[in-house]
């Protein structure tokens, strides 16, 4: 189902190489995901970060996830020798799934989490694939929402905090699932479940499971 047409108190209406654009000059932009609506931030922007921490009230040490439209966007970003890792991002699984992996060296420090690592996702939301060709690199990507508020699921839900602080939506494709995405982290081979979500642990598990049986079969 599309989404309905962004209010105009959320800002202009946005190419995605204008918001690309707006992004690496620090702005914050509101964009639709496959799982929710997504705050964007470029995470090489200190402007953008700096904007995104003030309206979130976020914790420097918790981190932020990214969001990437295709898997060669990553690298740098994720470890190069997290094989698990790289294995759940580059599988098509049946919704939406975001990774803690150890971070590669592009990862800057703030956006890392705990025990120097990452949070990333995959998503082909069709405004994810069309800001990834203009950007290049993954961007952070939080929920639309204040600090202990439910996140917005429509434009019309956006808190007028938040629209204050946007310079301009992103509104290409289908609403999205409403649910936030399955969070995992993967440790010596095994999936820790951080948050649930649409997609099951044991699918993954089992997934993984197959992989290392197929390399040593």
């Amino acid at each position: 189902m599309p989404l309905p047409p962004p209010p105009a108190r959320l800002g202009p209406v946005l190419t995605a190489a204008e918001t690309a654009d707006c992004l690496r000059q620090g702005g914050l932009i509101a964009h639709a995901t496959t799982s929710l609506l997504g705050l964007a931030a470029d995470p090489r922007s200190t402007a953008g970060l700096d904007a995104l921490d003030g309206l979130k009230s976020r914790v420097a040490a918790k981190g932020y996830v990214l969001v990437a439209g295709r898997l060669p966007d990553c690298t740098g970003w994720v470890a190069a020798d997290a094989a698990d890792a790289w294995f759940l991002l580059e599988h098509a699984w049946s919704g939406p799934v975001t990774v803690v992996a150890p971070a590669g060296p592009a990862a800057p420090a703030r956006i890392r989490g705990p025990g120097d690592t990452v949070a990333v996702r995959l998503d082909g939301h069709p405004a994810c694939l069309a800001l990834a060709a203009e950007l290049g690199v993954p961007w952070v990507s939080t929920s639309v929402n204040l600090p202990g508020e439910p996140a917005a699921l429509t434009w019309q839900d956006v808190p007028e905090a938040v629209a204050r602080s946007l310079s301009g939506v992103l509104p290409t494709g289908p609403a999205p699932l409403g649910t936030a995405s399955t969070l995992v982290r993967v440790l010596g081979g095994e999936v820790e479940v951080l948050r649930a979500g649409p997609v099951a642990v044991e699918e993954l598990r089992l997934a993984l499971r197959d992989r290392r049986d197929v390399r040593h079969g």
